[in-house]
Parts: C-alpha cells; sequence; structure tokens
C-alpha cells in the first residue's frame, strides 16, 4: 500500500489500519521518515501511547526536523505533563507555516500548567500535514553578509578610497533603511487593509475556505459533550459544504446551525477550529433582507446550534424592567406559535428605540427582531437580545 493510501486511512478514523499499513511501508523502506511519522501519528490517535513512543524514537534517528515532528514531540512531552518541554518545541514552530495551534497552545499553557486527560484528545494538539509525503516549499532567504560582500581591504587603500568608502557605505545603509521603512509602510498599510477586509468579509468570501485536505472523525471520549456524531469524513465535509450554500443562499439560519453541530461534534479539531472561524463570516443581515425565520420550538430542541440565530416573533408582553445594569430594558412575554405559548426573555439595549407598529391595535403587543442568546432559568425561558422594536 502507498503511503498516500495509508495517509487516507487515517483521515477516515482509521487509526490502527493506518498504523500498520504505515508499518508495512517502513518494513520494506526503513529510511521512509514519513512511514514512521504515519505510524507514531496514528498510535498517537488510537491512543496507544507506549507504540507512539516507540514509533517517535525511531523518527529521533532520522536527521530531519519540520514543524510535524515538532508537534509530535511536544504532545509526547505533554503525555509526560511536562508542559515547560512542550512549550519549548511550540516556541520553535510559532512562525511557521503551520504554527497557528502552536501559537494558541503557548497562550494556553502560559496560563495553565497542568492538564488531563491528554491521551483522548490528540487532535486538539497536533496539525496534520494535507498530505503524504508533504509538499516542499522552499522559502528563500537573504543572506544577512550581502551588503557587504564587495568591502575592501582597508590596508591596501589610501585615506581618499576610504573616505570615498565609507561613504558609499553610508549611503548604502541610508538607502537599506528608507527601503525597509518604506516596506514596513506598504506591509502595514497591507495588513491594516486585510483586517479591514476580514471584519467586513460577506458570504462570496467564505466560498474558499474548506475542510477536504484535513477532515477526519473522531472517537467519542465525552458522549455528554458531543452533541452531533458523524460516521465519516465525507459527512463533515458535505456539512461543511452545505453550510457555505446556505450562506450563498442568505439562508444564515441554517448556515450557522450547521456550523455550530460541527464545531460540537466528533469531528476532528482542525474541522471544528475552520467551523468556528466560518462563523465569523456570517453577517447579521438587516431586517429587511431577512428570510430565514426559526419556530421556537427549534430553539427549545437545539439550543446550542441555534445560538446567535436571528428571529423575527411577536407576543403579548406580560411585564417590563428596567435592566439592573441600567443599560436596558427586559421584556418578558407570551409568544403563541403553532398552538403553543412559549416564556420568552427579551433585553433591549438603551440604543434600540421602540418603533411604531400601525398594523396592531393591541398595545400589549410587541414585535421583535432579535438575535437568540441561550435558555435561561429553570423554566428554560427562551432568551434574546433585540435588534429592532415594533410596539
Amino acid at each position: 500500500m502507498e503511503l498516500a493510501a495509508a495517509f487516507e486511512l487515517f483521515r477516515r478514523g482509521n487509526f490502527l489500519e493506518a498504523r500498520n499499513a504505515a508499518l508495512e511501508i517502513a518494513d520494506r523502506e526503513p529510511q521512509n521518515f514519513w512511514a514512521w511519522y504515519l505510524s507514531a501519528l496514528s498510535a498517537a490517535f488510537e491512543p496507544d501511547v507506549k507504540a507512539f513512543e516507540e514509533y517517535l524514537s525511531e523518527l529521533k534517528s532520522f536527521s530531519v526536523e519540520n514543524i510535524y515532528l515538532h508537534y509530535l514531540k511536544a504532545y509526547y512531552a505533554l503525555l509526560q505533563n511536562d508542559v515547560e518541554k512542550a512549550l519549548w518545541y511550540y516556541l520553535q514552530i510559532v512562525d511557521g507555516n503551520e504554527g497557528w495551534l502552536a501559537r494558541a497552545l503557548v497562550k494556553k499553557f502560559r496560563k495553565i500548567k497542568t492538564i488531563e486527560n491528554i491521551a483522548f484528545h490528540a487532535a486538539d494538539y497536533i496539525v496534520l500535514p494535507p498530505e503524504l509525503p508533504p509538499p516542499v516549499t522552499i522559502e528563500p532567504s537573504l543572506p544577512s553578509s550581502a551588503v557587504y560582500t564587495n568591502i575592501p581591504n582597508s590596508s591596501k587603500t589610501n585615506k581618499a578610497e576610504q573616505k570615498k568608502y565609507f561613504f558609499s557605505l553610508r549611503k548604502k545603509k541610508f538607502l537599506l533603511k528608507t527601503f525597509l521603512g518604506l516596506l514596513l509602510l506598504v506591509s502595514s498599510a497591507i495588513v491594516i487593509s486585510l483586517w479591514y477586509t476580514y471584519r467586513t468579509l460577506n458570504e462570496n468570501s467564505a466560498a474558499n475556505f474548506q475542510i477536504a485536505d484535513f477532515a477526519a472523525v473522531m472517537p467519542i471520549v465525552d458522549p455528554q459533550a458531543t452533541l452531533y456524531t458523524y460516521h465519516t469524513r465525507e459527512g463533515i465535509i458535505s456539512d461543511f459544504e452545505k453550510a457555505k450554500t446556505k450562506l450563498k443562499e442568505k439562508k444564515i439560519n441554517q448556515a450557522r446551525y450547521i456550523l455550530n453541530r460541527l464545531i460540537n461534534s466528533n469531528a476532528d479539531f482542525q474541522s471544528r477550529e475552520k467551523s468556528r472561524v466560518f462563523l465569523g463570516f456570517i453577517p447579521d443581515v438587516p431586517y429587511t433582507d431577512f428570510n430565514d425565520n426559526v419556530a421556537l420550538n427549534q430553539l427549545l430542541k437545539y439550543p446550542k446550534f441555534y445560538v446567535d440565530s436571528l428571529l423575527v416573533f411577536s407576543g403579548s408582553v406580560r411585564d417590563v424592567a428596567k435592566d439592573p445594569n441600567g443599560q436596558g430594558s427586559n421584556y418578558r412575554l407570551i409568544v403563541h406559535e403553532l398552538g403553543q405559548d412559549y416564556l420568552v426573555h427579551v433585553f433591549k439595549s438603551e440604543k434600540v428605540l421602540e418603533e411604531s407598529n400601525e398594523s396592531s391595535n393591541n398595545k400589549s403587543d410587541v414585535q421583535f427582531y432579535g438575535r437568540f442568546k441561550g435558555l435561561v432559568g429553570e423554566q428554560k425561558a427562551i432568551y434574546f437580545e433585540a435588534l429592532r422594536v415594533w410596539r
């Protein structure tokens, strides 16, 4: 079996089969670094800590250093509860192309020094390559001595030549500083532009997101924390693509539902994190463009999947009270929908003003356009933040 096929077994969640296939390759090709790497990776995800330690020791015999091996070494340090050593490995790769997870873990482990159940959460600490063997990337670098390659021998020059040389060197330094200053200015402008673009991205920008390279089904360690179960990696990829389609159709609540379901599932860590980032691309559409309402009974059934969804609803106000922090008002109302009454709490900030609803003759009826925030109290009342209010 080829290494790519063995890696595909791993990505499907068949960790033992992937390990055996990788070991077969390693037996035929003892110098195949990536075969040993996949053996160690699969053992870590099973988890089989003893086998992982054995295959990692094989990897250390190679004169190879890369970001993926550093993640394995850091993970092994965490298994030994040596957070300081793991931090050392992560700090070596924070600036790499795949250093995003290392940066997040450095921040995490600077706050906490002990962790538990590491062996069952390998996906939370290891970044996977997109394929095996990974594509080779060469990062060009400029030698630090490039500016000084033509420095003359001062012992063979007269004073005039030395003066001319140092003047030339000073000019070069000035030009270099000017160039670096302009480069910094342009880089800052690009960063600001990218940040602004990120903050204002619409649904078309999310079309470039994909998880096909690393999606994998993970074993369920905590059934209570796993609210949705995937059985194939194709199901994960299909749902992610479906969320993109729903966003393109401006079905923002359906897109949010799918992504929240992915986040609370047994999908791999990278797919869940990418889904969490994707949520940031979903805009708050104005009331006039809204076309994706949700029935209240669905909020009670799947509250975590619908959190931050936008809804339009109306009901009869029971009471209105000033917010204890003086930031607005709290409404309690009864909403009658599909033959059932629901207790709904709504917070309206001072910035949101009540608008006139000329179509209603009953002043106790209020219509809201708001964001669902969850269930509150022993009665599990539905809680919203109001964006617009009509009475």
